[in-house]
């Protein structure tokens, strides 16, 4: 056992937990008439207020963030071919490089954050997206353009950490549902316009300008975190020299390997069930970006064409993805997930049968896009982050 502050340090790599209270344990009376409307008007308040200090915390950020990767999509397998005369196996195993990033940096992005905190991973988020698009701008080769690749992977891992860290940390049962739905929103628009930006700027200045771009990009997101960061500081420091003189607390510190096992351990069925068909999932929407913008190249659209295929999948997601909520809410999570499964399976298995036939590519991304927005949301818990957390012993 350590002994520290209630909201004291402790050792970096370590996480401090505190026991939950059962569900039988909490009584809540039936508030007033009066009471509930008050309760009511303040639950919205305090959404708002939410709203906005997530605007530039987060929203604002993951429309750059996601933007960066929704951009280079229609730019990227013609860059590849064009410039470096590679294949169609190498522009995929350069594309795939951003979801290697995922698979290697997942486990290790979240003990980064538990040390320095979710705003310090956000800087090193716009960091790492500067350095990407330096390095695909000035790719000497093939190889260093799938660094490239696997640098905006880090970029991408790391904000997906560090977002979903301020959402669990932050939202409650009132109000968790309307502000991560508009961040699927913002999200989704941010997929529409981006890749028709990119294809643009890339057809008129040159493929290094959409890469030039994701470097603004990400330049722009690192303000916005430093300034969340020394706000957080600022008022660490005044909370600090409020509680001098306080009584002290014994507080359990447990390692992040021993807690990465307690909850594999408490929750692998749960872990399988659901891991398992939104890995194949991801998976199916990794490899759908990739073939379509190949098969537009193929069938002789130039790049502002083959971003208005990816924009129109986006689109289709866009559209769809309140459907899911609904499927969710009244079928269940598993209709949800076969729904998604068949539709991006149909759409990327018919696009061996279009022969080229432009009307068919288009209707065939929608068909895709409308699958992954079905099955938007089927990976979140049903609970707070926290909940899911071993108690302490």
């Amino acid at each position: 056992m350590a002994r520290g502050r209630a909201e004291g340090d402790h050792p970096k790599g370590s996480v401090k937990y505190q026991q939950l209270p059962s569900a039988s344990s909490l009584s809540v009376e039936a508030p007033e008439e009066v009471g509930a409307t008050a309760g009511s008007a303040d639950a919205k308040k305090g959404t708002l207020q939410l709203m906005l200090s997530f605007a530039t915390q987060v929203y604002l950020p993951s429309i750059l963030v996601f933007g960066c990767s929704g951009m280079v999509l229609p730019v990227l397998p013609d860059y590849a071919r064009e410039v470096f005369f590679a294949n169609d196996a190498y522009s995929g195993a350069v594309m795939s490089c951003l979801s290697l990033a995922g698979v290697l940096l997942d486990i290790p992005m979240a003990s980064f954050l538990s040390s320095y905190g979710a705003d310090l991973t956000g800087i090193f988020s716009g960091a790492m997206l500067v350095l990407s698009g330096i390095a695909a701008a000035l790719a000497p080769t093939i190889w260093v353009l799938g660094v490239s690749r696997f640098l905006h992977g880090c970029a991408h891992t790391s904000w997906l950490t560090s977002r979903t860290f301020i959402f669990s940390s932050k939202l409650y049962e009132s109000n968790r549902g309307r502000l991560i739905s508009l961040l699927g929103g913002i999200q989704r628009v941010s997929n529409f316009f981006m890749p028709l930006l990119g294809s643009f700027v890339s057809l008129r200045a040159g493929y290094t300008s959409a890469f030039v771009l994701v470097s603004v990009f990400g330049a722009l997101v690192v303000p916005f975190q430093l300034a969340h960061y020394l706000r957080r500081k600022h008022g660490a420091k005044g909370e600090e020299k409020g509680s001098q003189g306080g009584e002290e607390e014994e507080v359990e510190v447990v390692g992040q390997g021993t807690l990465l096992l307690e909850i594999i351990k408490d929750n692998w069925p749960e872990l399988m069930l659901t891991g398992g068909p939104c890995l194949v999932l991801n998976m199916l929407r990794q490899a759908r970006d990739f073939l379509f913008a190949l098969a537009g190249l193929d069938a002789g659209f130039d790049q502002l064409h083959v971003g208005q295929i990816i924009a129109t999948m986006y689109l289709s997601d866009f559209i769809c993805f309140p459907v899911s909520g609904i499927m969710i809410d009244r079928l269940g999570r598993k209709y949800s997930l076969v729904s998604s499964l068949s539709l991006i399976s149909l759409g990327c298995l018919l696009l061996a049968f279009t022969s080229g036939s432009k009307v068919l590519i288009f209707l065939f991304a929608s068909m895709a896009g409308a699958g992954s927005g079905v099955g938007a949301g089927i990976g979140a818990p049903d609970q707070p982050l926290s909940v899911r957390f071993p108690r302490s012993r």
